[in-house]
């Protein structure tokens, strides 16, 4: 049994959920299902991560996504810049995306940070989900 903790911050129209447990990428098929149904899924991911978690999630979200696509960039605070940014935003651009889109950061730090930038400057604002 999981027991995971559920964190609402309170925005108004804006309110998001933060959940915390164990193994939620062992749960990513009953997790996906909540957020993502029918949606455009983008996960990026670094090298490093991508390597040994971003199939599991991939086929997770390919079972009820409308559409997944996953992209990586490389590993490290070499990647926070915005060259690199530039290049993450040109490739999400290049998959045909809407606003209603979902961007998905698969790992902390570098990506997690250039995803949330990314999907703040992408289109006025799109959704986003970080997995840490």
């Amino acid at each position: 049994m999981h027991t995971d903790s559920v964190l609402t911050v309170g925005l108004g129209d804006r309110a998001y959920d933060i959940i915390v447990g164990r193994d939620l990428l062992d749960r990513a098929d009953t997790l996906a299902t909540l957020h993502l149904a029918d949606r455009h899924v983008i996960i990026v991911s670094d090298h490093n991560v991508a390597a040994h978690h971003m199939e599991r999630l991939a086929m997770a979200c390919g079972r009820v996504a409308r559409r997944c696509d996953t992209l990586t960039v490389a590993a490290g605070e070499a990647s926070k810049n915005m060259q690199v940014l530039s290049d993450l935003l040109e490739d999400i651009l290049a998959l045909g995306v809407d606003r209603g889109v979902m961007l998905v950061a698969l790992g902390g730090g570098v990506v997690g940070d250039l995803v949330g930038f990314a999907a703040a400057s992408l289109l006025r604002g799109v959704d986003f989900i970080q997995v840490p």
